[in-house]
């Protein structure tokens, strides 16, 4: 069975149990049904996609090279279209329960690693190239890799510029150019990012993003 007729007859069996669900239930268990639906289509060029990725509203996906999207990952096009592209050599992998916002463009014509429950923000920017160089604007400049680790959340509007690793759990305020390394369990911020705080990694929590519920074996000291 596919992972559309799995949800669907999920949310039909659970509304036959219960017939005292809410509007808000009933919409939500339609809307994800749909997601999953909308993903298969909006998806199609990816090569690896995981089980229950959704799509809300716009995606354009341009996929040169190589692209994979993990397990529960949710693309939020609503209402500007979220972009992911690569280029001929280039590799974009982004891990599970990712989520991506609005207006997000990614793309890698080197490579670019996002990893797993990673929060993307609206209009977030991440290229592992300038795309142009300096003097021969025709000509694209050597791409530099860019990782992002697990668990780290980005804010609106953030730039993340070629060449940088942002640690697991760190917190990219809104607004922040990205253009050097960011060190786990931090708080950076500014144009360029320095870092303002640092976070208690005892104190972080992981929830499996399918069931909403923590999950121990994915805490800080894995």
């Amino acid at each position: 069975m596919t992972t559309l007729g799995a949800g669907l007859k999920s949310v039909h069996a659970k509304l036959r149990r219960d017939g005292g669900l809410s509007r808000s239930t009933i919409r939500k268990a339609r809307d994800y049904a749909l997601g999953l639906a909308k993903a298969r289509f909006c998806l199609r060029n990816i090569g690896g996609r995981g089980r229950g990725c959704r799509v809300n509203g716009q995606v354009v996906v341009r996929n040169d090279g190589q692209m994979e999207l993990g397990r529960e990952s949710v693309l939020r096009g609503i209402p500007t279209a979220v972009e992911l592209a690569t280029g001929p050599e280039g590799s974009l992998e982004i891990g599970t329960g990712a989520i991506i916002n609005s207006g997000a463009s990614i793309c890698a014509y080197g490579r670019i690693v996002i990893g797993n429950r990673v929060l993307i923000g609206p209009h977030v920017m991440i290229n592992d190239t300038s795309f142009h160089d300096l003097y021969d604007r025709s000509i694209v400049p050597e791409p530099f890799d860019v990782v992002i680790e697990d668990d780290v959340w980005i804010g609106a509007k953030v730039s993340i510029l070629p060449g940088v690793r942002v640690g697991r759990g760190a917190v990219i305020s809104a607004h922040a150019l990205v253009n050097r390394d960011v060190d786990p369990f931090t708080i950076v911020s500014g144009v360029p990012a320095v870092q303002i705080a640092k976070l208690n990694p005892k104190k972080f929590v992981v929830r499996d993003p399918r069931t909403g519920q923590p999950d121990p074996e994915l805490g800080a000291n894995r």
